[in-house]
């Protein structure tokens, strides 16, 4: 064994930031399959040479061969024809696959449903054998279990393909209940659905019409729709939107998110012909879009850097992109998307949906009057989705959720909230510090909750008392000590900026000396930055006596001989101005 320690907490450390790695892999289109495709095999019976059965791969021609990351398979005879039907799960999209057997087979089958009475309701356990009647042959046998397989379970009928076997006497069929009863029943007609209740002397067919009147809803629910290049998504949880600016005629704008009306924000460009076809679809339905109360905003990317694209490609685009705003009078604002917008609306997009991937073009984002991200469009916006997003945009709790689902159904548990603060700390990585910080106010009470709250509002009031502005530095640490009064790094900077603020009023000073004298209280008086903190707030009232006290307890805290000469002559001036 090998002797060396193991470091405990290094190796959590690392399993977590792989396992980070391996999530983010698999968010932006990695695959634990490696693009494996399905596979399916199909069973060939035994010759008489060979007593061995052989298994001939099926997957391309049965259609089964998806590229899916496929993880749970279940089957059932789902449209009631006597031969078993397909559901696969995947991880990713499409979640769900129904593959419906439309073989032309003249096989038979039996198809059985168990009821205990004894043994346990639905007959978990109970073990069924079919055999022709006079073989001597070794019968089918299966057992009704509540689950098969990862994350899967059958149908709890059982099903016997009989395959192409004629037989005038029927089948024999035994019943082993999980209670110990063991049934026999001769010459059962095959294909046919029976029902079996624990104890009962016969099998009871079940008639069409009532197999008709179970399928008919479970038909109705796998009904195949056309497929569709585009996507409405009206959002369950609603994301604060950041800033959305663009330019026109070199004059940078901010659209009127948050202002009490909502705003469709539209990404177009000049080489996307179904951008084009919309933006005049838009302006021929001015009057419908007014009359839900939106304002329109298209947005043109053409000056954004892309892979692959040259500047001069990036020159030609923007001025076709200007060709089209100048072509004529829009009934609503145009104008050149700033790269952070775009890189804002991506970062949302990545926080909503597990598969990340770039923003298509066209795409468009249905703000509500508070500025929340209320709907995507992906692909040319279906003008009937946006008046029906646009007449539930006040909607809220239980009517909100059932709104966004296509399909009715109950709740097993409240939708989670979203976690706009990932937006503000991206908006800080990027250097963006105001907007994050007006972000932040703007949104501090839905974000007060969410987990580093306390440190981003920090962070940022120091990143922003290095850019000068103090203001809203002072603004950054007062949420922060709103949040969390006991944190003394955050309460000591906010005394500290208020103290030493430029022109500060009384109002700041006094602001300051309380939560410095609340600093200095909580740590006993035995931490120099927070004395220093304390003594500059009662020097700026006119408290030098009080001062004078606080640097001479603070001295004795430090080592440095430069920061005590530094402390004696602060004391010294004190006391000449008193003595002046």
């Amino acid at each position: 064994m090998d002797s060396r320690q193991v470091d405990v907490t290094n190796s959590k450390s690392t399993y977590r930031q792989q396992l980070k790695r391996l999530d983010e892999l698999i968010n932006h289109g990695g695959t634990l399959s490696g693009h494996e495709r399905n596979c399916a095999f199909l069973r060939s019976p035994p010759t008489e040479s060979e007593s061995i059965p052989k298994f001939g791969n099926i997957s391309s021609v049965s259609g089964f061969d998806f590229p899916d990351d496929a993880r749970s398979i279940a089957l059932v005879d789902w449209d009631d024809d006597g031969d078993q039907d397909v559901w696969v799960m995947n991880r990713t999209g499409p979640r769900l696959r129904f593959l419906r057997n439309t073989l032309d087979s003249q096989n038979q089958f039996i198809n059985l449903q168990l009821i205990g009475t004894k043994s346990n309701r639905d007959a978990i356990g109970t073990r069924v054998s079919v055999l022709p009647e006079g073989s001597q042959d070794s019968p089918q046998s299966k057992t009704l279990r509540a689950g098969e397989g990862f994350l899967s379970q059958s149908s709890k009928r059982i099903h016997f393909g009989l395959g192409a076997v004629r037989n005038a006497d029927g089948f024999h069929v035994t019943v082993r209940w999980p209670s110990g009863i063991k049934q026999e029943f001769s010459n059962v007609a095959a294909n046919r659905f029976y029902e079996l209740r624990e104890g009962d002397r016969e099998l009871r067919r079940i008639a069409d019409h009532e197999r008709a009147e179970q399928s008919a809803s479970i038909r109705s629910a796998t009904q195949a729709e056309s497929q569709s290049e585009t996507a409405s998504i009206f959002l369950a949880s609603r994301i604060p939107a950041p800033p959305i600016r663009y330019t026109r005629a070199q004059k940078v704008t901010a659209a009127p998110v948050g202002s009490g009306r909502p705003v469709l924000i539209n990404l177009w460009a000049s080489w996307c012909v179904p951008c084009q076809r919309e933006l005049v679809e838009f302006d021929s339905a001015t009057k419908d879009i007014a009359k839900l109360g939106i304002d329109l905003v298209a947005l043109s990317v053409d000056t954004l850097p892309l892979s692959g694209v040259s500047a001069a490609d990036i020159d030609s685009n923007t001025a076709a992109a200007n060709r089209i705003i100048e072509s004529r009078e829009w009934s609503f604002s145009m104008g050149m998307a700033a790269q952070e917008t775009v890189q804002r609306l991506q970062f949302l997009e990545d926080d909503l949906f597990m598969q990340k991937r770039s923003i298509a073009i066209p795409t468009s984002y249905l703000l509500d009057g508070e500025g929340r991200l209320a709907a995507i469009y992906r692909g040319p916006v279906d003008l009937n989705d946006l008046k029906s997003h646009g007449q539930q945009l006040s909607l809220i709790g239980n009517e909100l959720y059932d709104a966004a689902l296509p399909f009715p159904g109950t709740w097993f548990r409240p939708v989670g909230k979203s976690t706009p603060i990932r937006l503000v700390n991206e908006m800080a990585r990027g250097g963006n510090y105001r907007d994050a910080a007006e972000y932040l106010l703007k949104h501090s009470a839905e974000l007060s909750s969410q987990a580093g709250y306390v440190t981003l509002a920090g962070n940022l009031g120091s990143a922003l008392v290095k850019q000068k502005d103090v203001e809203r530095a002072i603004r950054m640490f007062r949420l922060a000590v709103g949040k969390a009064p006991t944190n003394i790094p955050v309460v000591n900077n906010l005394a500290w900026y208020l103290a030493t603020k430029p022109n500060a009023t009384n109002a700041e000073l006094n602001e300051a000396l309380q939560w410095a004298t609340r600093a200095a209280v909580q740590t006993k008086y035995r931490v120099f930055p927070v004395l220093d903190t304390l003594a500059t707030a009662q020097e700026e009232l006119g408290q030098n006596r009080q001062a004078i006290e606080t640097l001479e307890r603070s001295i004795n805290l430090v080592d440095d001989t430069t920061t005590k000469t530094q402390i004696r002559d602060r004391v010294k001036k004190l006391k000449q101005a008193i003595n002046n």
